[in-house]
């Protein structure tokens, strides 16, 4: 529940958190529920492994190198994904005209 300054308070234990994403890891790690999959490194979560799974390489070293820039990606996902909105061009579904995606 809510505490009256504002917290999030845990009905179990009467631990106190201030944004309610650390109330819910703090519920899921410590009372074993709610949301599965926690991020070690910030406080991203997700009931999702594959969700998580793409999440947790952002936290690596950038070592994909894009082919047509000195981007460097963390995950292949990541190098499909600034190709794609980088460096594609853009159909008009309308009038079918092809416009080039500024760099």
């Amino acid at each position: 529940y809510i505490s009256k300054d504002g917290n999030f308070r845990c009905n179990d234990c009467n631990k106190e958190f201030k944004k309610i994403v650390k109330f819910e890891i703090h519920l899921s790690k410590e009372h074993n529920l709610g949301i599965k999959y926690h991020c070690a490194h910030c406080d991203y979560s997700t009931e999702k492994r594959t969700l998580y799974n793409l999440h947790v390489v952002t936290h690596g070293n950038a070592e994909l190198p894009c082919p047509h820039c000195s981007f460097l990606a963390k995950s292949a996902h990541r190098l499909e994904k600034h190709i794609y909105v980088v460096h594609t061009c853009r159909k008009c579904k309308i009038c079918d005209l092809t416009f080039d995606v500024p760099s």
